[in-house]
């Protein structure tokens, strides 16, 4: 009996409890993570089980890409946990600082949205007006400003500046590429401003879009368009990565 329970003390040695995990976070937030960096040296990638454990993993990962990776996997396994506002918060925050601010502002409307008690949210909200405002979302920040005037109306008291509504990139509608191959369609719309917004993104993420007029139903529309790709595994590929980075849908056309 003696030596069964020096073996639970044991084990619960090698394994903090919850509290003793929101405690290193705040060590982190506080600007010490020499504790969390030791917790987390005696653990495999496999043995984080708990939100917390993938949260303070996320807070002292040096590759930030891995460190989303982390804060995703909290928002698709534990969409119930405490923490997970936090963790969307750290999402908006990487792709706005990455420039990418039509999925910062998704994310930071999660959090306004859905999360409405959550500490933070002030300043969630302020980002988000920001993103918005930022992409050239101009009805989207009227329609949040509306939101916030009444449920958060001391909101105001913060000076939020915003600016005027950011232009999108404007890219000249190419007539139809002659070139034959494969190409990615990201998306069409009835109006240039949207194919402008959607190209924008593309480009500020390293991918070279253009628009191009098309037509469907008799309807004149403007296509952002990838391409022309060599084969169809190709054009594959760049899809598979869009999906992954930006959550976009994309299909193949050939020319």
């Amino acid at each position: 009996m003696y030596k069964f329970v020096l073996i639970i003390i044991f084990i619960g040695s090698l394994f903090p409890q919850s509290s003793d995990v929101k405690q290193l976070i705040r060590d982190v937030q506080d600007g010490n993570t020499q504790a969390a960096r030791d917790y987390l040296s005696t653990l495999t990638p496999s043995s984080l089980t708990s939100a917390d454990q993938l949260y303070l993993a996320g807070l002292v990962e040096s590759d930030p890409e891995r460190a989303v990776e982390l804060y995703r996997k909290i928002v698709s396994d534990y969409p119930d946990d405490g923490i997970v506002s936090d963790a969307m918060m750290k999402l908006g925050e990487y792709y706005y600082v990455s420039g990418l601010y039509v999925q910062a502002a998704n994310w930071f409307k999660g959090v306004v949205d859905d999360h409405s008690e959550y500490e933070d949210v002030r300043r969630s909200a302020k980002l988000l007006l920001k993103s918005l405002n930022i992409a050239g979302e101009s009805e989207m920040v009227r329609e949040y400003t509306q939101k916030f005037l009444s449920e958060m109306p001391d909101l105001w008291d913060d000076d939020i500046q915003l600016k005027s509504p950011a232009q999108p990139v404007r890219y000249a509608v190419k007539s139809p590429n002659s070139a034959s191959g494969f190409f990615l369609q990201v998306g069409a719309f009835s109006q240039v401003e949207g194919a402008n917004t959607r190209a924008d993104l593309l480009v500020q993420s390293g991918y070279s879009a253009y628009v191009e007029p098309s037509e469907s139903g008799g309807k004149s529309l403007n296509t952002v368009l990838l391409g022309p790709f060599t084969t169809r595994e190709d054009a594959q590929k760049t899809k598979d990565l869009i999906k992954k980075e930006l959550s976009l849908d994309a299909f193949i056309v050939q020319k």
